[in-house]
């Protein structure tokens, strides 16, 4: 793969070099096969930073540390330079030859907060620092180039700020307080920087240049290449001798149970620890709308014009194929629509095991109408059966007396199942513990059989939020969910259960529309919503 260079068709700005480097980040950062070759293992840019980022990379006992310091633009040349630092972790073998005041630093219970906001800390600044870079067009010649200055050893120039601090006081005695070298870093850090400017500009490397071990220039140039040989921190891997397969977690739950919460929290906690998930969305009815409320939309796939549940063959297969080509992720999270019985999925896994490992199931319920629920679903309990973890969402909206009983009725459905209590979704991936040992007979029940209906509806924009969501209460207490996307005096998304009620203002790029499920809903209070749909019927996706 590669990108299109023409510097001196393109750039004539440090904000464009600015945006390809950026564009190098992120681009080694969402393909795993790349990430993998080239030793990026994971890359964050750090919030309200601006132009700083935190990276780690393979086999390496820290982080690193990168930020804008300048800018320039001259007649032949356009250059920016960044600071960087390396960050080891707390348990490191390398900080017993650091400074005493950055071993204490690292030995503190918020390190690693510091650590992804360490552009607005001087302290760590001045304690990690190891060098620069500086990334240089040169418009005449046609040609880029990196140029490397690094320490010899950890400096220490501790800013006042950090003097005045009541532990760091005593730490600090003259400038230079260490005997680590920054070689290794050194070579690390040019062993995974210069291959992927390589990879992503498709030029060669026309010179390198090292006056000492941390001392470095490479040119790259478009056309023959001068260089006999090329040192192994230059040399780009082969990206097409790595294989693997991404972990699929399959998450259920009926209509309005909160799995797109859930998923949020799982693609950002996994965003933080540098893996990077993909999502293929099963939605009900004719418009797809979770895919505007999750936190990647470029990562997801949706599949509206078939149902996970009824049928595997082709659809899934295929959609997880093609994310694998695209995005090469770590996790690809496949979420059933709310009235899929995840138990036909899981009866025909072995037609994705030769493209993904699968976890296990992740159902969510919400426990304020779970018993309700069960009571009148068998799909809702065929959701529970399939799941190796069942998720007790806003379980801080019930008693605990309640909740014992939610967790006896899904042990007398699945007593192989973990329960966690949670709200808004908010359970981190390492809490999810899968029982794979367990074997589950097939339940038959599909949405069709359930008495399930969907209803479409063209919303009045006449209507007020507040008549809106009181004549959503009149639909009747039969209704599961509730989901569209309304243009009041703004646009809004809105959803709603049984239970619960809200609005998030977005503007999409599609016309007002509402979708109903439940049982025995009211025509009439559906009417006064809008213009429903003539063809209604038992729900089929």
């Amino acid at each position: 793969m590669k990108v299109p260079f023409c510097p001196s068709n393109l750039w004539n700005d440090p904000k464009v070099l600015l945006q390809f480097f950026s564009g190098l980040l992120v681009y080694c950062s969402h393909d795993r096969k790349l990430k993998q070759a080239l030793g990026w293992k994971g890359i964050n840019q750090v919030k309200a930073g601006g132009n700083s980022w935190v990276c780690q990379l393979y086999n390496d006992e820290g982080f690193y540390g990168i930020t804008l310091a300048e800018k320039k633009l001259l007649d032949k040349y356009c250059w920016i330079t960044f600071d960087v630092y390396y960050f080891p972790e707390p348990n490191a073998s390398v900080l017993e030859q650091m400074p005493f005041a950055a071993l204490y630093l690292s030995q503190l219970g918020d390190y690693s907060i510091k650590i992804r906001n360490f552009c607005f800390d001087e302290a760590m600044k001045a304690l990690f620092s190891i060098g620069r870079f500086t990334l240089i067009l040169n418009r005449v010649e046609n040609e880029i180039e990196l140029e490397f200055l690094f320490h010899d050893l950890i400096e220490i120039d501790a800013p006042k700020s950090f003097y005045r601090s009541d532990y760091a006081r005593f730490l600090i005695d003259g400038k230079y307080e260490a005997s680590y070298s920054v070689l290794n870093n050194v070579n690390r850090f040019c062993q995974t920087l210069i291959p992927s400017v390589t990879r992503l500009t498709g030029l060669s490397i026309n010179s390198i240049y090292q006056s000492n071990s941390n001392n470095r220039r490479v040119v790259w140039r478009d056309g023959t290449v001068e260089l006999e040989s090329i040192p192994s921190w230059a040399i780009v891997p082969s990206v097409d001798r790595i294989h693997f397969k991404p972990s699929l977690l399959i998450v259920s739950g009926f209509l309005g149970s909160g799995k797109t919460s859930f998923i949020n929290e799982y693609i950002e906690a996994q965003n933080r620890l540098g893996q990077f998930v993909a999502v293929i969305q099963n939605e009900i009815g004719v418009k797809g709308l979770d895919k505007h409320l999750m936190v990647d939309d470029f990562a997801v796939v949706t599949l509206d014009d078939g149902c996970v549940c009824c049928s595997i063959s082709g659809n899934v297969e295929s959609a997880i194929s093609k994310i694998c080509k695209k995005f090469h992720p770590e996790y690809i999270i496949l979420e059933c629509s709310g009235v899929a019985n995840p138990m036909n999925l899981l009866n025909e896994q072995d037609t994705l095991h030769h493209l993904v490992d699968i976890i296990g199931v992740v159902t969510i319920v919400d426990v304020v109408s779970l018993s309700k629920l069960l009571n009148k679903s068998n799909l809702a309990i065929s959701q529970v059966y399939a799941a190796d973890v069942v998720l007790l969402n806003h379980a801080s909206e019930v008693s605990e007396g309640f909740l014992k009983s939610v967790r006896d009725e899904i042990s007398l459905i699945n007593p192989n199942s973990s329960m966690i209590s949670c709200d808004y979704g908010r359970v981190h991936p390492n809490e999810l513990i899968f029982n794979s040992g367990s074997i589950k007979i097939p339940i038959a029940s599909n949405h069709n059989d359930d008495g399930l209906k969907v209803v479409n509806i063209t919303p009045y924009n006449d209507i007020s939020p507040e008549r809106f969501r009181a004549l959503i209460g009149q639909v009747g207490g039969g209704m599961v969910r509730c989901k569209g996307y309304i243009g009041w005096e703004h646009e809004y998304i809105v959803q709603a259960t049984a239970t619960h009620f809200e609005t998030l203002e977005r503007e999409l790029a599609c016309k007002p529309f509402l979708m109903v499920a439940g049982y025995d809903l009211d025509a009439d209070a559906l009417s006064c919503l809008g213009v429903v749909q003539t063809d209604c019927k038992p729900l089929t996706v």
